[in-house]
């Protein structure tokens, strides 16, 4: 999740638009992954070469150079020119990850596919691989007299550079923080880890470049073997990539320093080179298969429970949300709460708390006489009848409702427990459940940020008293849809919200879509930096995206929305932008919501075409669906470096 601090710097004025750095060439880094080869790439007379292997394709890119790959292989990113790209090999959706009139070379993406380290003038920097209007980071501030290159990451996260000085000798050390690093291998550079990430590659030679052979040792720096030599493969061997299946590596070979060179290919054991043709630079594309999960029960019910299942393992909720089944007024603002408190939300009949619902609030929720579980029920006995709060009692909860006098009140005073003293709050429609449902997610995502509603195009009088408590010169307002941004716009013009400055000049954030879908993918971009996990809903009915959308915030993804009949475009695009990222596309809801034939639409939006494979989790599986959801998101070693693209401007244009 975002913190508060990092929200803070995201509450930059920029009226005019954020300027994005730009990013130029260089050799790759190298970031090698387990699994299968798919592809390689080199450069060669100022052209891109790329052989992909399971597509049969065989292409060149101008004005390209430098390829690196994700971790699945469905993206890579070069530089041209004055620009860092970011394509896929099917030629959907590429993304300009960032522009500026410095040089950028030697790209290398993290473990997790998130973000792009590379080297600018002699300094680490870090840039998100979505691209948007992320600025690039200085990835390393540790004061020192050289230059940093060819960071190189591995699939244990283990970051390694070389460093220099002009004239002098390069070595190869590990990144320990943005303001700390260590020697790792003296006399070494151009680093590349194996799959596993137990052992590196790297160059060591004279300095004048007239001689460099390629070793081998282990990832601690231990164990330094040399691979190539002189006599049986030539004077010049540098740039190694080792192969995703841990086999044999590429190299760049030359016969002197000017020399354009070859690639060659090389058994790890040792051996013969043998030459795969002229070029440089070359790189391999891995093979990670990724995931398409749908979760799923046989009635709306079923499918809040398996959702608690894909993220709690026994015992581990730190509250429970309860809201009713057959309506989602009380319960917009409800999955914001649920991703703060670490909770599931979910739903049943007024009628009587459902015995599944019971089971799994007493499978995730501990409770004992010294220390009773908390369970948020949403809206008052009208919505969840006393005899609910009664049955929850008497299994040892403590029951705290939250309700106000319509559903309005009721978001007040979720919004109030969310976050007692916001930084950032956000208005959406109740009128329909899209808007509200996708932003709740993001909302959740991030530290001390709320969420309340308007009432189509109007603030009700339990909104505009909250609103009345916010300073838009101080906290960050988001506007989400085109009914939030014509209420708060009438309701300042009109004067209910007198502390605040004139429309023309409010601060702000609009997300504005050109239809619910377009508007749920603005969200996803806005408030989730490249994100492992994302959930498509229907928007034929609310319940999937309600509880769906908890689950997938609190994993810290977007709640993307779409019909029924097929994959709607926008979320289809926001897929296939963030899939270098992605691990998981996820199905909310039986087949009767989103039809089979529309998880291969996800699978090849998340990943290259047919690299996923099916799983589900239901009311009855497993828990939690992988040992990564058994607690919160472990720390995050890059969140120094994420932030949501939240830049604030003058909302009226």
């Amino acid at each position: 999740m975002i913190s508060r601090r990092a929200l803070l710097r995201t509450s930059v004025v920029a009226v005019a638009g954020a300027a994005a750095p730009v990013l130029a060439g260089g050799s790759p880094a190298r970031a090698t992954l387990p699994g299968p080869v798919r592809g390689t790439t080199y450069w060669r007379n100022g052209l891109l070469h790329l052989h992909i292997l399971d597509q049969s394709l065989y292409t060149v890119e101008s004005e390209a150079f430098a390829a690196t790959w994700s971790p699945d292989g469905s993206r890579y990113v070069h530089a041209a020119g004055d620009k860092l790209w970011s394509k896929r090999t099917d030629f959907r959706s590429p993304v300009e990850v960032g522009s500026d009139t410095r040089r950028f070379l030697q790209p290398a993406f993290t473990e997790d596919g998130r973000f792009v380290i590379y080297q600018s003038e002699g300094q680490l920097r870090i840039i998100a691989a979505e691209g948007g209007s992320i600025l690039g980071t200085v990835f390393l501030t540790e004061p020192h007299a050289g230059t940093d290159e060819y960071p190189a990451v591995s699939v244990t996260g283990q970051v390694v550079f070389d460093r220099g000085v002009p004239g002098g000798q390069r070595d190869l050390r590990q990144w320990v923080s943005e303001r700390e690093s260590r020697l790792l291998i003296a006399d070494a550079r151009q680093a590349s880890f194996s799959p596993d990430g137990t052992q590196l590659l790297f160059v060591r030679g004279k300095a004048d470049l007239t001689e460099l052979q390629i070793w081998r040792a282990r990832a601690d720096g231990t164990g330094q073997a040399q691979l190539t030599n002189s006599t049986d493969h030539g004077p010049i061997n540098m740039e190694p990539a080792w192969a995703p299946d841990g086999a044999t590596l590429m190299y760049r070979s030359n016969t002197s320093p000017n020399d354009p060179g070859v690639v060659n290919q090389l058994r790890i054991s040792g051996g013969a080179a043998s030459m795969m043709t002229a070029g440089s630079a070359p790189s391999w594309q891995p093979g990670r298969r990724n995931t398409v999960r749908r979760v799923w029960g046989a009635d709306h019910i079923a499918t809040a429970v398996a959702a608690s299942r894909y993220s709690f393992a026994d015992g581990t909720a730190g509250a429970v949300v309860l809201s009713r089944s057959d309506q989602y007024y009380d319960a917009l603002g409800g999955s914001a709460l649920a991703i703060r408190r670490n909770a599931p939300l979910l739903i049943t009949e007024p009628a009587g708390l459902n015995p599944a619902v019971l089971a799994e609030i007493r499978r995730v929720l501990p409770t004992s006489p010294s220390a009773r579980g908390r369970v948020y029920v949403l809206g008052g006995p009208l919505a969840l009848p006393q005899h609910i709060v009664t049955a929850l009692v008497a299994a040892g909860y403590e029951a705290v409702r939250l309700e106000g006098a319509n559903e309005y009140a009721t978001a007040v005073r979720i919004a109030d427990e969310t976050a007692p003293d916001p930084i950032l709050v956000t208005v959406a429609t109740a009128h329909m459940y899209y808007d509200a449902l996708a932003a709740g997610a993001g909302v959740g995502n991030l530290d001390d940020s709320t969420i309340v509603f308007c009432d189509g195009d109007r603030l009700p009088a339990e909104t505009v008293e909250y609103l009345r408590r916010v300073d838009p010169e101080r906290q960050i307002l988001v506007l989400v849809g085109g009914w939030a941004y014509r209420a708060v716009e009438a309701a300042v013009r009109g004067g209910q919200l007198p502390g605040w400055p004139a429309w023309e000049h409010l601060l702000g954030i609009s997300l504005v879509g050109v239809d619910a879908e377009h508007t749920a993918a603005l969200v996803a971009k806005s408030f989730f930096t490249s994100p492992t996990v994302a959930a498509v809903a229907t928007n034929a009915n609310w319940y999937d995206a309600l509880t769906g959308g908890a689950m997938v915030g609190r994993a810290g993804g977007p709640l993307l929305i779409t019909s029924p009949n097929a994959l709607h475009p926008r979320p289809s695009q926001y897929l296939a932008e963030v899939s270098a990222s992605l691990e998981e596309g996820i199905v909310l809801g039986g087949p009767l919501a989103l039809p089979a034939a529309l998880t291969g639409l996800v699978g090849d939006s998340v990943t290259s075409a047919g690299n996923w494979d099916p799983t589900e989790t239901t009311a009855s599986s497993p828990h939690p669906a992988g040992a990564s959801r058994a607690a919160a998101a472990p720390a995050d070693r890059y969140a120094a470096f994420a932030r949501p693209t939240l830049q604030r401007g003058r909302i009226a244009g």
